[in-house]
């Protein structure tokens, strides 16, 4: 048999997937994350306090800071910053006194 032959209808398969591939489009979201809400503007600072009654473990506490300050190191984008605050705008809770509903336990 004919190597040539054999590689011949191969090759025209792989072009066909190739030039399918390429004609179809993909719908992505966009690069901007939202749920409903504003986006952030560029290197805004983002504070965040413990919800009253729902503190969390002083583990967790010293993980979420270190985890907003490891965000805040590496966000070569510019984007927003995670400060803790006593009078942040955005509470953080933890166990049945977070108001997650039932399946959670920190929001």
């Amino acid at each position: 048999m004919n190597p040539q032959r054999t590689r011949r209808p191969a090759a025209t398969l792989l072009a066909l997937i190739v030039a399918a591939m390429a004609a179809t489009s993909t719908q992505a979201h966009a690069p901007d994350p939202s749920l409903g809400g504003s986006l952030w503007a560029q290197n805004q600072q983002l504070t965040f306090r413990w919800r009253s009654g729902a503190e969390p473990p002083a583990a967790i506490k010293t993980a979420i800071r270190n985890a907003a300050s490891a965000s805040n190191a590496t966000r070569a984008s510019k984007a927003a910053t995670f400060v803790y605050s006593s009078s942040g705008v955005s509470p953080i809770g933890y166990g049945t006194g977070a108001t997650c509903g039932v399946n959670g336990i920190a929001c």
